[in-house]
């Protein structure tokens, strides 16, 4: 059985409403749990509350994606979602996507101060990767869904949180667990050009204040089952 998996922020209603309408009408699964923050709209999904209690965003998402794996809802595969990608066509590609060589995505980092917090986590995330071994690890950053096994990533979230910096736990997984991957093209949009490109499209946070979008996404993603 299948869960999907959401790490939610205040904030999120815009997003997480056209999100859920996504998986509903494109992805098969069982069941849906968020953890953290839930808007009012959203009714039909298993809720485990949860607010930022650090100053530091990637440990606050660590803890919160923790809990939800570890809810008795959530079942043994889990597809991590964030309430920002969005589903525009039938969606059953369990590989995980990568967009490049993770040395790159730093590189192109370098005009962020030095202790930016996404800066440092993927400078982390090189260090443990040449750690165990891996040779040019790979970028995957694509926002894109990923199937998870729950036990398996229960152990890479708690290794991460247990270091004085954290890593991101998406990349480490894959190589801890030998998953199949395949590239692909970042599903990220900067600037709304009037219609979602490719099978995922995931928004800035600009972009889901555009009237365009949102009548878009009205429009297109229509299954409301988990709205009231």
């Amino acid at each position: 059985m299948t869960t999907v998996l959401y790490i939610t922020n205040e904030g999120a209603e815009i997003p997480l409403r056209y999100s859920l309408r996504s998986i509903a009408q494109f992805m098969p699964h069982d069941n849906v749990v968020v953890s953290g923050y839930l808007p009012d709209y959203v009714k039909g999904v298993h809720h485990v509350p949860g607010k930022d209690e650090t100053g530091l965003r990637d440990i606050n998402i660590q803890r919160k994606f923790l809990a939800g794996l570890k809810s008795e809802h959530t079942h043994d595969e889990v597809v991590l979602m964030c309430d920002d990608v969005y589903l525009m066509q039938p969606f059953t590609e369990k590989r995980t996507r990568y967009k490049g060589l993770l040395k790159d995505r730093i590189a192109s980092l370098e005009t962020r101060p030095e202790n930016d917090q996404f800066r440092l986590l993927m400078e982390a995330t090189l260090r443990c990767c040449e750690a165990m071994g891996i040779d040019e690890p790979l970028d995957f950053g694509c926002h894109h869904p990923i199937f998870m096994d729950r036990e398996k990533a229960i152990e890479v979230v708690e290794f991460s949180l247990g270091r004085e910096v954290p890593i991101c736990v998406t990349t480490l997984y894959q190589y801890m667990n030998a998953t199949q991957v395949i590239k692909g093209q970042q599903a990220k949009g900067e600037v709304w050009r009037g219609s979602a490109k490719g099978p995922v499209y995931s928004t800035s946070a600009h972009i889901e204040k555009n009237y365009g979008f949102k009548e878009y996404m009205h429009l297109n993603l229509t299954d409301t089952s988990y709205e009231k």
